[in-house]
């Protein structure tokens, strides 16, 4: 039995859950935003925390990060959770590869915990296939 697992009851094998924060952010590759108006509000709609700018807009955007937490049974699980409600609410697609200077239009890193109590643990960048790539620290 994995170390995920939980025998509920005495019977039943269940796979324990943890509360993953999966965060969404846009980079302006290739000079433009990815992401419409409506995608951004569609991400709102779907459960996501969109980051709004307070003042209107910069460079054009009405929001450029947004954050959804997810329970899963690790953070691959999580992230298969989030970018395919991303792709979903925005019809976008979370692959893209941008142009050669500026790089990926849309970035995803997450992490483990309850905010404000236990605190969040690692942060991560994964790529389409969810390899962890690299570390980051978002916030």
């Amino acid at each position: 039995m994995s170390e995920n697992a939980l025998v509920v009851g005495g019977v039943l094998p269940v796979k324990a859950t943890k509360l993953y924060r999966v965060a969404y952010s846009s980079n302006n590759s290739g000079g433009g935003w990815w992401l419409s108006d409506d995608a951004w509000r569609a991400l709102e709609e779907a459960g996501w925390n969109v980051h709004w700018y307070k003042n209107g807009r910069w460079l054009g955007a009405l929001a450029t990060n947004a954050e959804v937490k997810v329970n899963a049974v690790n953070m691959v699980d999580a992230f298969r959770q989030a970018v395919e409600g991303w792709r979903e609410a925005t019809g976008a697609n979370p692959g893209a590869e941008g142009c050669s200077c500026c790089g990926s239009p849309h970035s995803f890193s997450g992490e483990t915990g309850t905010h404000g109590e236990e605190g969040w643990e690692e942060s991560y960048l994964y790529d389409e296939d969810f390899r962890q790539v690299t570390y980051s620290d978002p916030w």
